[in-house]
This record gives structure tokens, C-alpha cells and sequence, in this order.
């Protein structure tokens, strides 16, 4: 279950390099409004990533003290 815990975080850096990488990319063939799009949905998805971590934290925790 730990284990599983660590492979998820693993994933998730993994994923929030690949946005950002992704969009870097993007970023640099376009208009600054794209750019500004992108940002802010990079912005939501990391947002909800970290929210999800979070609870993944909690339910850990949880399941570890019971």
C-alpha cells in the first residue's frame, strides 16, 4: 500500500513534468494569449493534482493509524 502510495507520487511529478515540458514547448512556437491559456490550465490541473495528493495523504494516514 505504501508502496503503491510511492509509485502514484512517482507518476505524478512524472505527469507535471510532462505538462510543463509539453507546454515549454508550446509556449515557445506561440502568441502570449495561448501561452497565458495554457499557464492557467497548467495552473488547474497542478492545483487538482496537489488536491489529490493531499487526499491521498489523508487516506494514508488513515489507514496507517487504524
Amino acid at each position: 500500500e505504501f508502496l503503491f502510495f510511492s509509485f502514484l507520487q512517482a507518476k505524478t511529478q512524472t505527469l507535471k513534468m510532462t505538462i510543463v515540458s509539453g507546454l515549454r514547448i508550446i509556449d515557445s512556437n506561440a502568441q502570449t494569449g495561448i501561452m497565458w491559456w495554457n499557464w492557467t490550465l497548467l495552473e488547474k490541473a497542478v492545483s487538482k493534482i496537489d488536491q489529490l495528493m493531499a487526499l491521498a495523504s489523508c487516506i494514508k494516514g488513515s489507514l496507517v493509524s487504524n
